[in-house]
């Protein structure tokens, strides 16, 4: 979108000249505090871990659990349409971008039937694999077999919707689905059609009408015209629910949308603004962090991101954004706290992947560079951070242990050596360091017990034989000295045949 900034001044101007003055504050804090107050037996995961409950569920198998969980949401978001956002979140958590993941699907269809929820959470899961096949990129970037497979998932998105609405008809989230993906198959009317439907079992809905609006935008074919005559229609059961009013918004946000794609962030962040003073929307808040960050107000992108946090702490990308901002005021503890969370979230983000890859060498270098100018103990906070980032890069083990023999705990540098190795069993330092370590105990057995299981592995070594044969000398066993010390110099090892012609004449 090329429009000038002139012509959404104007735009907005004569859009909003029969808009309700007044402004609703603070809307989606007040839900949440609506919901910390229900009856609910999940207010316990209600901010925050939302998702990662009902993730670990479903890797577990509780199936039957799971069911139970969904349907309290379901009988909650019909007794009061205020609690619908835990229902959403709930089957959102089931929108998991690894193919993997089908099976677990598949288990829980197989093993309960007759449960709408299973069908749904099926639903919501290939409607995510739908978009994740499809990417981001405009219509005109993506190629033929990308539109095929996501072609493919919504058809078993919308198999599994048609089998969830024959057992449950009042679920609103199957109708949320439908919506994306009728949009995205090429007939306008249908959306308009699905919402209709999902209105007449309950029109004050705010997730259905979000999700209407979004796919009415002009990013979508739709126009500002459409987007405010939906606003307008859904502002009339705002007595009712007050969230409603955040729709309002909707127009400032998908202008600021237009303009940040042609890098105009300082404009688009004064629609963002104006969009927030119909209340506070954790999704214009996260869109006027990206912005700020993209040009380099790192401060103001950490307050919006926190603000969004604040009211939504299940997305990813609110942390993933928020750590970049940290990681550019060089203030990496937080930047490593905040893309641990996001990771957690969404292990299969290309983006979050990347990150927390950076993050971990960012954190192993400051560790290096510490332990190097005799700071151990430091370096030794650093290596943990990274550890709580990836627990399975047995560098970070091996750069630990020799913090730690710095400060003279062998016995904790021996068990980091001891994990390094059970990581990586072909890396011959980690053979070396624990070489070392034994022999401060003079436990010759025990190195070259470790040098035969690396040998085992890595035959080809030659230095192995000649570790493994200086071990076999300080144990008082000089034949087998020899004998290692003859293969490592046969094959073309100086120091083995130094070590040779050294214990040959011992004999």
């Amino acid at each position: 979108m090329k429009t000038s900034r002139i012509f959404f001044l104007i735009l907005f101007c004569l859009v909003f000249q029969h808009s309700q003055a007044s402004t609703y504050k603070s809307t989606e804090a007040n839900s949440l505090a609506y919901q910390n107050n229900s009856s609910s037996p999940l207010n316990n995961i209600a901010s925050g871990g939302f998702k990662l409950h009902f993730r670990q569920l479903l890797k577990e198998h509780k199936f039957i659990k799971l069911n139970q969980l969904l349907h309290s949401l379901q009988t909650d978001s019909e007794s009061n349409i205020l609690t619908e956002g835990r229902l959403f979140v709930a089957y959102e958590s089931f929108e998991i971008k690894n193919i993997s993941s089908e099976s677990d699907f598949i288990s829980w269809v197989n093993t309960t039937p007759n449960a709408y929820q299973a069908y749904l959470a099926r639903a919501s899961y290939y409607y995510r694999m739908g978009w994740q096949s499809r990417g981001h990129k405009w219509a005109n970037e993506t190629k033929k077999e990308q539109f095929n497979k996501m072609s493919d998932y919504f058809k078993k998105s919308m198999s599994d919707i048609s089998r969830a609405l024959k057992i449950n008809k009042r679920s609103m989230v199957p109708y949320y689905l439908l919506i994306g993906i009728s949009k995205i198959s090429g007939a306008d009317s249908e959306p308009m059609q699905v919402m209709k439907k999902a209105l007449k079992i309950n029109p004050l809905s705010f997730a259905i009408r979000e999700q209407y609006l979004h796919f009415i935008t002009p990013r979508w074919g739709g126009s500002y015209e459409a987007m405010e005559s939906f606003v307008n229609k859904s502002l009339t059961y705002a007595s009712k629910n007050q969230k409603l009013k955040l729709l309002q918004g909707s127009l400032y946000t998908e202008a600021g949308y237009s303009q940040a794609l042609i890098n105009q962030y300082s404009f688009s962040n004064e629609l963002y603004t104006k969009a927030l003073e119909f209340g506070d929307n954790h999704k214009i808040l996260y869109e006027r962090g990206k912005n700020n960050y993209r040009i380099d107000e790192y401060d103001n992108t950490i307050k919006d991101l926190s603000s969004a946090i604040k009211l939504y702490a299940e997305n990813a990308r609110y942390y993933y954004w928020r750590s970049n901002a940290f990681a550019g005021l060089k203030q990496y503890t937080k930047a490593s706290a905040d893309i641990q969370q996001a990771y957690k979230l969404d292990p299969d983000d290309k983006y979050i992947i990347k990150s927390h890859k950076r993050m971990v060498s960012i954190l192993e270098r400051q560790g290096y560079d510490l332990n190097q100018n005799n700071k151990p103990s430091a370096a030794i906070e650093k290596y943990n951070e990274a550890l709580l980032l990836d627990s399975k890069k047995s560098d970070l083990y091996s750069r630990r242990a020799r913090a730690y023999i710095n400060l003279n705990k062998l016995d904790l540098a021996y068990n980091d050596m001891t994990t390094a190795i059970k990581i990586n069993p072909k890396n011959i330092n980690y053979y070396l360091l624990i070489d070392y370590l034994l022999a401060k105990k003079k436990n010759w057995n025990k190195i070259i017990s470790y040098w035969n299981q690396f040998i085992k592995l890595s035959p080809e070594h030659s230095r192995a034989y000649m570790e493994r044969g200086g071990a076999y000398f300080h144990k008082g066993d000089l034949k087998a000295a020899i004998k290692n010390a003859k293969i490592a110099a046969d094959m073309g090892n100086i120091e083995g045949k130094e070590m040779y012609e050294k214990y040959k004449h011992l004999m």
